[in-house]
């Protein structure tokens, strides 16, 4: 998994094979093959692999503040943009989208996210639809300043990870704001 993190991280998925993430890793190519059937298996199961550390962070930090969940989050999502650009480029242009199964695994993880947002703003509370919506917004939001961001670097990285937190917090009393029938708990405001 390390060896295929970093080729895909290092170049385009189009200029990565097989044989250079045996090589890096010092493995026969059967072996990739036998655990991940293909190419695309290999770096599905690397995003995947992404995806379950920001969870992890978020799963271990449900007594911790939430500005302090959401900066670790933050940050190990910023260091995979900035680390493995190519491959985050990838996902975020839907490189992979056409394919079925990947539009089935990015739609699993966008669902966990929202009831990690959802349990953070209403615990305990099914989702709602204000808070969906919301939270889609986001994380369209989120994409968006990091593609720009990685594009232009305008602005420090540190100065992105405050302005992404001020907008999770944002968006929050604002959809409360326009359906009173949301209730945010206090560790979210």
């Amino acid at each position: 998994m390390a060896a295929a993190a970093t080729c895909f991280a290092s170049r385009p998925f189009d200029e990565v094979s097989m044989e250079d993430i045996a090589e890096q890793a010092g493995v026969a190519k059967g072996l990739l093959f036998y655990y991940f059937k293909s190419k695309r298996g290999c770096y599905l199961a690397v995003i995947d692999d992404f995806h379950r550390q920001l969870l992890a962070i978020a799963d271990t930090s449900t007594a911790a503040p939430a500005a302090q969940t959401i900066s670790e989050m933050l940050d190990r999502y910023l260091d995979f943009a900035e680390n493995a650009e190519p491959a985050y480029r990838l996902i975020m242009s839907g490189g992979l989208g056409n394919d079925p199964e990947a539009r089935e695994f990015i739609s699993a993880h966008r669902a966990r996210y929202r009831e990690l947002f959802t349990e953070l703003a209403s615990p305990g509370e099914p989702e709602h639809p204000m808070l969906r919506v919301t939270f889609e917004g986001f994380l369209s939001f989120v994409e968006g300043a990091t593609l720009d961001w990685l594009t232009h670097r305008r602005v420090s990285r540190e100065a992105l990870k405050e302005l992404i937190a001020a907008v999770a917090s944002a968006v929050l009393d604002v959809a409360a704001s326009v359906d009173p029938t949301l209730r945010i708990s206090e560790r979210a405001r």
